[in-house]
C-alpha cells in the first residue's frame, strides 16, 4: 500500500510526496518534482493530479477531480477535462516519471505507479 507523507512544518512549504512513485507535488509553486527534475504545471493542472495522488491505486471519479480542479459552479465540458489531463499525462512522460494516469472509462482517473496509461 502507497503511502502518503507531508513534508514540512507549520511556516514552511508543504509537499505531497507518494513514496511508490517517486512524485513529489508542491502546492506553494504548483509543481511536480520527480527524480528527473521540476515540471511547472497549471494550477488546474496541479489540481487535477493533486485529486488523482490523494488516492493512490484508487479509482478517482471524474467528477471529484472537476470539483477539486474548478470553482463549485463552474461549467466545464468533458473535453476541457480530457485535454488538461492528457497536458499531465505528456509532462509526467517527459519528466520520466515512471507514475502514470490510467483512465478508468466511465469512471475516472487512477494514479498508477508504471505501466499502461
Amino acid at each position: 500500500m502507497a503511502r502518503i507523507a507531508v513534508l514540512g512544518r507549520r511556516g514552511r512549504r508543504l509537499a505531497v510526496r507518494r513514496d511508490d512513485s517517486g512524485l513529489v507535488l508542491d502546492p506553494v509553486t504548483h509543481s511536480l518534482r520527480t527524480d528527473a527534475g521540476e515540471v511547472p504545471l497549471s494550477p488546474t493542472e496541479y489540481r487535477m493530479l493533486a485529486a488523482v495522488a490523494a488516492r493512490p491505486g484508487e479509482v478517482v471519479r471524474r467528477a471529484a477531480v472537476v470539483a477539486a480542479a474548478w470553482p463549485d459552479g463552474a461549467m466545464v465540458s468533458d473535453n476541457t477535462v480530457d485535454s488538461l489531463m492528457r497536458r499531465v499525462r505528456t509532462k509526467l512522460a517527459e519528466a520520466g516519471a515512471s507514475a502514470q494516469v490510467e483512465t478508468v472509462r466511465g469512471v475516472g482517473y487512477r494514479l498508477s505507479p508504471g505501466g499502461a496509461g
